[in-house]
């Protein structure tokens, strides 16, 4: 299916009866691999998947796998992964579990950060259920969109976020500023408002986080580093490329809002980013993204970006130029 793209579309009708059949015949090990491919076929189908053939025949089998499991049974994991990409295809037609997912995924963070606040080692608490119920949420906020703001009301969850960007896991962060970008595309007023002093707090935690993991670790750092290490600079870069459009999407949304976003954050951000592009040894998949959010910090601070942009606009265009 990965091979064949959108090729399969067509054919989705056909194979979709066979993962339900295969619900019914396969256990634990086998079910990982089956939802690994359920995942692929919804990455592929993209918005297809909300046909109601589709939404009606692969949805209750995998809410009925999820709604046996216990929450610290690591055979959920697999179900979230997988729950997570079909939320963002299936888009509003997840409506009907919307909740009852939200409500779980929120309670399992909320246990897993008491628990990381209680002991900050990382073995105290596991962190991958941590990080599934924050990708979950994404799948969720990206698919609903404007109406995720309404599965929010009454609960806690912004107030989570800065103990999350706080983590010194990288994936936690990772992923918390996943949520935070797709919640800012639809919903910015969840995580700030001119008129809320204690959200402004709130916010301003959170983006002085994004600000601190602007950093990464460059191709020729790659090369002198044994695996371990390896993973472990490629999760921090894949962290600051997040941190990055994560900002983007909140400048975007808050448009000339208060000055826009630079105006109302400070230039530091700007220079933060565009001294990253300019780096001739930085990713090209962080480069791009501080292209499209230094472009968005323009949108909202125009003015005050061009004051500033100086020595650092012809890299960016030639790098706006490679852009596709």
């Amino acid at each position: 299916m990965e091979a064949g793209g959108d090729m399969i579309i067509p054919y989705g009708q056909h194979i979709a009866p066979i993962f339900v059949k295969c619900h019914t015949l396969y256990q634990a090990k086998n079910l990982y691999s089956l939802y690994n491919v359920i995942a692929v076929f919804a990455e592929t189908m993209k918005s297809e998947l909300q046909k109601p053939i589709y939404v009606q025949s692969l949805l209750p089998p995998l809410v009925a796998r999820w709604n046996s499991l216990q929450d610290d049974d690591r055979n959920l994991i697999s179900v979230m992964e997988t729950l997570s990409v079909m939320a963002t295809a299936m888009g509003t037609q997840l409506d009907v579990f919307a909740r009852d997912v939200y409500n779980r995924c929120l309670n399992m963070i909320e246990t897993q950060i008491t628990l990381m606040l209680a002991s900050p080692d990382e073995y105290s608490y596991d962190f991958d259920f941590l990080v599934c119920a924050l990708d979950l949420l994404a799948g969720i906020a990206e698919g609903v969109g404007a109406a995720f703001i309404q599965l929010t009301q009454n609960t806690n969850l912004i107030q989570l976020l800065p103990h999350l960007c706080e983590s010194h896991i990288a994936d936690i962060r990772l992923s918390t500023y996943a949520l935070i970008g797709e919640i800012s595309k639809h919903n910015i007023t969840m995580i700030f408002n001119p008129n809320n002093n204690d959200l402004n707090k709130l916010f301003t935690t959170i983006i002085d986080n994004m600000m601190r993991d602007l950093r990464y670790n460059t191709e020729e750092e790659d090369d002198d580093v044994g695996y371990s290490n390896y993973m472990m600079n490629n999760m921090q870069n894949d962290t600051c490329n997040n941190s990055i459009w994560a900002l983007g999407e909140i400048s975007k949304a808050i448009g000339t809002n208060a000055n826009g976003f630079i105006g109302m954050a400070g230039i530091a951000f700007f220079e933060k980013i565009s001294r990253i592009y300019m780096d001739k040894y930085a990713p090209i998949e962080i480069k791009n993204n501080c292209i499209v959010t230094i472009s968005r910090f323009a949108i909202g601070s125009p003015t005050l970006i061009a004051q500033h942009m100086g020595s650092y606009f012809p890299n960016y265009c030639m790098l706006i130029n490679r852009i596709r």
